[in-house]
This record gives structure tokens, C-alpha cells and sequence, in this order.
């Protein structure tokens, strides 16, 4: 009867050690899950950052560009105005 018990508790003991490395793993494997996980939001978070960088840059860039064309736009209207200037004040002087 002895042996019986001896067998049953070694194939018990084993089952119980495979059941014990199984659930090894399973945490290993759900470890690197949680790291690869706090990897990809650290690589978000920075793409984020990169992202809102390019915005303001962008942002700055239109209003350098709108502040050029309302100075061009200007300067074509003086240079217009000028170059008419002659024609009105011969019709306003009379001459």
C-alpha cells in the first residue's frame, strides 16, 4: 500500500510543481503585458508632446504669415494710393 501512496504523491508533487512553473510563467508573461503597456503610453505621451509642439509651431508660422501679407497688403495700398495721388490732386487743384 505504501508504494501506491508514494506513486500518488509523486505524480501529485509533479502535477503541483507543473501547476507552480504554469502559473510562473502566466506572471511573467503578464509582467512584460504590464511594462510593454507602460511602454506604449510613455511612447504616447511623448508623441502627444511632439504633436502639441508642431501645433504652437504651426500657430506661429500662420500668424508671422498673416502679419506679412496685412504688411504687404498695406504697403501695395500706399503704393497704389501714391501712384494715384497725382491724378486726384490735378482734379482737386484744378490744373
Amino acid at each position: 500500500m505504501e508504494v501506491r501512496g508514494t506513486m500518488a504523491d509523486d505524480a501529485t508533487f509533479a502535477l503541483l510543481q507543473e501547476i507552480r512553473d504554469l502559473e510562473k510563467q502566466h506572471l511573467e508573461l503578464l509582467r512584460t503585458s504590464v511594462a510593454n503597456q507602460q511602454q506604449s503610453l510613455a511612447n504616447q505621451q511623448q508623441s502627444l508632446t511632439v504633436q502639441q509642439g508642431v501645433v504652437e509651431r504651426q500657430k506661429l508660422a500662420l500668424a508671422r504669415s498673416k502679419r506679412l501679407w496685412i504688411f504687404v497688403l498695406g504697403r501695395m495700398f500706399v503704393l497704389f494710393f501714391l501712384g494715384l495721388f497725382p491724378i486726384f490732386s490735378r482734379l482737386m487743384l484744378g490744373h
